[in-house]
């Protein structure tokens, strides 16, 4: 049996289907998200929605790698080397948050129980 699952957001970020790109996908937009939180210059609300996007992604790559049947593009070991490396950079430099309003700013589910979801950027002092 297979679920649809709904998108969280009306934003869908254009991405590959593969796991492996969407692995490096994800791992583009973190990479990304860390040389924004060191620019002072942009805005709180760009990069909201670049944390949403991103997250967006994980949740897709997430539900393709819980996929039970393999197929041919499943993710070599290296493409989990590299989402390794990314979640954990993803860490970094987001903090984890815990209240309903400060999730509320990207993220309208705030129960969701996927970690990234739970996470906001840290902003430059």
């Amino acid at each position: 049996m297979r679920f649809t699952l709904k998108p969280t957001s009306a934003r869908l970020p254009e991405t590959p289907t593969a796991s492996s790109a969407l692995i490096n996908d994800w791992a583009g937009r973190v990479t990304d998200l860390s040389e924004d939180a060191l620019d002072h210059s942009i805005p709180q609300n760009q990069s909201t929605e670049q944390l949403e996007d991103a997250c967006l992604v994980r949740d897709e790559l997430n539900n393709q790698l819980e996929l039970t049947h393999p197929d041919a593009s499943a993710p070599t070991e290296r493409s989990f080397h590299v989402l390794k490396s990314a979640d954990a950079l993803f860490r970094r430099i987001t903090v984890e948050s815990n209240t309903a309003d400060t999730l509320s700013i990207h993220n309208h589910y705030p129960r969701r129980s996927e970690w990234w979801w739970r996470r906001l950027l840290r902003r430059p002092k």
